[in-house]
């Protein structure tokens, strides 16, 4: 009889002991959900004590040192809660994110190997993963598990901008493309993605596409770049003004030296039939670099174009020009087009022979065959005609018809 109360008794202990555990936990939890973190704490301390293996306790514990931003504490009680039970999905996930506080890179990547070893098809945690390692700029790694993500259908604008960035490196511009505008398409607030897009649309001359991504891009506040780059491809799509209207809010905004915008600008001036401001711009790019040959010829088509009057200062500039780097295809071209229209054929022949020998140019095959045409040498001007035509010059092909037999 001694014996059965000896039992009874120690097992009403242990329910008064458990009794006080839970109660102890359940106060734990109740000020936990207040985010008071250090009375949730002080509970949580009596469970730990009285059960090591109390593994919510100590996970409970460590949610209250996560909102007090002590992470060494948060790594220390998530271990413990995985030491009482390894597969604690949630103790790693938790140990995984404090260790990034901590910048604790490789215990995070652990950590959440961990994570998708217990459940293969968390999707946070390769996002997770595919960000970390190309951090580390592990691509390999990066790329296997930022495509599991993808194929777990993640919603992460990050994780498409990440993947989007390793086929830019590869130069891949047309899938780098997709996966940005899905970074998009899932944070329409990344501009980074827009401009990113827009750069591919621009390697893939899709300017149209490009335009309107820089736009968002712009509106969300990519700037200085984004306005750049719109200022190159309003020039390709030869929508002047507005070129122009983006390489002045650039320069305002940034003072640049960089003496290829001024040229740009000075080009899109140039098409709008502006030469006195192009004249301008052109002059600001030699200001800046006295070697930067493309803005002496283009200076001078500009003066070519203003009369007489200006003809010896584009000479000069061709000259100039051609003194940088004699080598110079396109300075040989508009050179000889420029003696073309003077009617002298014969120096225009001469700059279009040299022209060739760099560039190989429908147009100048063409001018090179009606300067022939002009002093009479038809044998020579159905041969440049016949090539011109051949590399898909319309009025060529014509005037071969109307002239070679």
């Amino acid at each position: 009889m001694k014996q059965v109360f000896a039992i009874l008794a120690f097992m009403w202990i242990l329910t008064l002991n458990s009794q006080s555990i839970n109660n102890f936990f359940d106060l734990g939890m109740e000020n936990l959900n207040k985010k008071q973190y250090q009375a949730a704490i002080a509970e949580f301390d009596k469970v730990c004590a009285k059960d090591p293996f109390y593994q919510e306790a100590f996970y409970g514990r460590a949610l209250a040192y996560f909102g007090l931003a002590d992470y060494n504490k948060v790594v220390e009680d998530c271990s413990a809660a995985i030491k009482a039970k390894n597969d604690y999905f949630e103790a790693y996930i938790l140990k995984s994110d404090a260790n990034l506080k901590l910048n604790k890179k490789k215990e995070a990547l652990k950590d959440l190997e961990s994570i998708v070893t217990i459940k293969p098809t968390y999707t946070a945690a390769w996002e997770k993963m595919g960000s970390l390692y190309y951090g580390e700029k592990n691509f390999s790694k990066a790329r296997e598990t930022i495509d599991k993500a993808i194929g777990l259908n993640s919603k992460l604008s990050e994780t498409y901008f990440l993947s989007g960035e390793m086929y830019f490196m590869e130069e891949k511009f047309d899938l780098a493309k997709d996966h940005y505008k899905k970074a998009s398409e899932f944070d329409k607030t990344n501009a980074s993605a827009f401009y990113q897009y827009a750069l591919c649309c621009n390697k893939t001359d899709d300017f149209t596409g490009a335009e309107k991504a820089l736009g968002s891009a712009i509106t969300l506040g990519n700037n200085e770049n984004a306005v750049l780059l719109r200022a190159e491809v309003r020039l390709k799509l030869k929508n002047y003004q507005g070129s122009v209207d983006d390489f002045a809010a650039y320069i305002i905004k940034t003072k640049t030296k960089d003496p290829e915008v001024y040229h740009n600008k000075g080009l899109a001036y140039s098409n709008l039939n502006k030469h006195d401001l192009a004249i301008k711009e052109y002059s600001k790019a030699i200001m800046y670099n006295r070697e930067f040959f493309k803005s002496y010829y283009e200076r001078a088509v500009s003066y070519s174009s203003m009369g007489a009057a200006k003809e010896t200062m584009a000479m000069r500039d061709f000259t100039k020009a051609l003194e940088i780097n004699p080598n110079c295809g396109e300075a040989y071209h508009k050179r000889g087009k420029f003696y073309f229209e003077k009617g002298k054929f014969s120096e225009a022949i001469d700059d279009f022979t040299k022209a060739l020998k760099n560039i190989q140019d429908a147009e100048i095959y063409y001018l090179r065959g009606a300067s022939f045409h002009a002093l009479d040498n038809t044998k020579k001007a159905c041969e440049d005609l016949k090539k011109a035509a051949d590399l898909g010059h319309q009025k060529a092909a014509e005037d071969k018809l109307r002239i070679c037999h």
